[in-house]
């Protein structure tokens, strides 16, 4: 079960990052190829150590803790990558990479100076939003409601995740739950994204802003 949410994270990652590469280029391509490898790297680490402890072996502390400064610098590179694509205005400038990448390292400093993972928390949130949201924006560009309602699902099942995960008392039925909601989220993401790059059908007719 904790593998599933893995697999269709890295489904819709596959999906996502050659649709990304063919209209903004190889540079974005490259970015949201590392960024999508660390997402889908941290996820795998989170499902391996949850299966460890659960067949009574040791408790890997590193890999526990890997997953958060993972997810955040990938869904940071992602949701960048994500924002290359613009429709319309061709002319438009994004915000250049540098940006993004001090954001994703200044909660990693954080983290590490705190002792504790919620900056990373808050960077992989607002990562993750922003690349949710870019993606509805593209839906409803292309007409796709049905992509639109599975991307704010995403988006509403994932702060839904993080509330639960925060509950003090983690019984075996909230953890079932969590990971099938969990398996929810991500394969309606998955699902979203391969409607939307299937032939191209919302990438293939947006313009790509100037890369700084």
């Amino acid at each position: 079960m904790d593998f599933l949410p893995v697999l269709a994270m890295a489904i819709g990652v596959t999906l996502l990052v050659p649709g990304v590469g063919a209209v903004a280029g190889p540079k974005v391509m490259r970015v949201a190829l590392a960024g999508g490898l660390s997402i889908v790297t941290g996820g795998a680490l989170k499902a391996t150590w949850k299966t460890i402890v659960a067949l009574g072996g040791p408790d890997i502390v590193w890999m526990a803790k890997a997953q958060f400064f993972l997810l955040g610098p990938g869904f940071t590179l992602l949701a960048w990558a994500l924002l290359s694509v613009r429709p319309g205005d061709a002319g438009r400038r994004i915000a250049p990479l540098w940006a993004f990448v001090a954001f994703a390292l200044i909660g990693v400093v954080a983290a590490a100076g705190v002792g504790a993972t919620w900056p990373l928390l808050v960077v992989t949130t607002a990562s993750s939003t922003l690349l949710a949201v870019r993606l509805i924006l593209l839906a409803q560009k292309s007409g796709d409601t049905v992509a639109m309602a599975l991307l704010g699902f995403n988006i509403l099942g994932s702060y839904s995740m993080g509330m639960l995960a925060g509950q003090p008392e983690q019984t075996i039925v909230l953890q079932w739950f969590e990971e099938s909601l969990n398996t929810c989220v991500w394969t309606a993401f998955a699902v979203a994204v391969w409607r939307l790059t299937r032939a191209g059908r919302a990438l293939a007719h947006v313009r790509t802003a100037p890369v700084s």
